[in-house]
């Protein structure tokens, strides 16, 4: 009793010096208090946040603006690289999943058509991406570059033709498509071998 005494007078004489000063409590009106939340005091010792000029709207707006611009010079300069690391690598992918259709194409017709169909599933939206990237490049303010650059694993560049790359057009999958119905012919005939051997 005689600590929370000492307590309560140590308050009343601090409220009376701040400006504006703080109302006093008497001993009974602390004994009926029955929760921490009933203590006024808890919110007058604290300081009054809301006058800062940090708190008020107008300046709360223009800080945002202001890390959010900080942050934007940030973000390019990290798009920059990301940009150049996602077309390499879908050249790279293209490249690779090419060279090994040629390669399994006289040895096992079926997987090499097995090949084909993940390509065509993972490069499907390869040449959107080229446009976009593109149409990026074109703004006046791009500070990026969309060359090729030079992976730090080159286990898809190793051991591929020389003479193999990926036509970066719009057009790039033309051939492709064209190409189709001489892929399905093959399946079937290999489908067909696999059916007479089985016999």
């Amino acid at each position: 009793m005689a600590a929370i005494r000492s307590a309560l007078k140590c308050y009343n004489a601090a409220a009376a010096t701040l400006k504006p000063a703080r109302p006093s409590l008497s001993w009974d009106e602390v004994v009926e208090y029955a929760f921490l939340s009933d203590f006024d005091l808890l919110c007058d010792c604290r300081e009054d946040i809301r006058e800062q000029e940090w708190a008020r709207p107008a300046a709360r707006l223009a800080m945002d603006r202001y890390f959010k611009m900080e942050r934007a010079h940030e973000e390019i300069q990290r798009l920059n690289i990301e940009i150049q690391r996602v077309l390499t690598h879908m050249h790279d992918e293209e490249i690779f999943l090419r060279a090994k259709e040629e390669e399994l194409r006289s040895i096992d017709p079926v997987i090499a058509h097995q090949v084909f169909l993940y390509r065509e599933e993972r490069t499907r939206y390869n040449c959107q991406h080229r446009q976009r990237f593109k149409k990026l490049a074109a703004d006046s303010h791009f500070t990026g570059s969309l060359a090729i650059g030079v992976p730090l694993d080159d286990s898809l560049r190793k051991d591929l033709p020389a003479s193999m790359d990926v036509d970066v057009d719009d057009s790039g999958q033309d051939s492709d498509e064209e190409n189709e119905e001489d892929w399905v012919q093959e399946m079937a005939e290999a489908m067909q071998t696999l059916f007479i051997q089985g016999d």
